[in-house]
């Protein structure tokens, strides 16, 4: 059985950052769906259900703390990781993501060698948690069926 892509949803204004996370990412074997802005971000996170959103803060009309409160806001959106890709790297802007919602925080410029771990680790627990939920509703439907 082929080990399903976790699928990435890079969000970035600049055409530079969303090509290096591409030439960064695209030898992992990850499916990458890019957005340009945070209004493409939603309507594509809401098409696409991605494992994980890797979002810049600083975007010109809704930045990304705005977009990561939407996502959270989003019923079907909520529980997907969020890391935040900033150039800023003082504490306010740290407590202000966190208080958006977001898991974590890598500055820029990151370490693509730190980048990637993260994501392994994040989209492992990605398909570990999606096991365990068709494990239950398995096990539910099964329970079902014989009641």
């Amino acid at each position: 059985m082929e080990e399903s892509k976790s699928t990435i949803l890079i969000v970035d204004d600049e055409a530079s950052g969303r090509d290096t996370l591409e030439a960064i990412l695209e030898p992992e074997n990850y499916n990458l769906v890019m957005a340009e802005n945070g209004y493409q971000a939603i309507e594509k996170a809401l098409q696409i259900k991605p494992d994980v959103i890797l979002l810049d803060v600083m975007m010109p009309g809704m930045n990304g703390f705005e977009v990561c409160r939407r996502i959270r806001a989003e019923e079907q959106l909520a529980e997907i990781p969020i890391l935040f890709l900033t150039a800023l790297d003082d504490r306010q802007s740290l407590l202000n993501g966190l208080e958006a919602g977001a898991d974590e925080f890598i500055s820029k410029p990151f370490d693509r060698f730190e980048l990637r771990a993260r994501l392994l680790g994040i989209t492992r627990l990605n398909r570990f948690r999606k096991l365990s939920e068709e494990r239950l509703n398995l096990e539910i439907a099964h329970f079902e069926l014989k009641a």
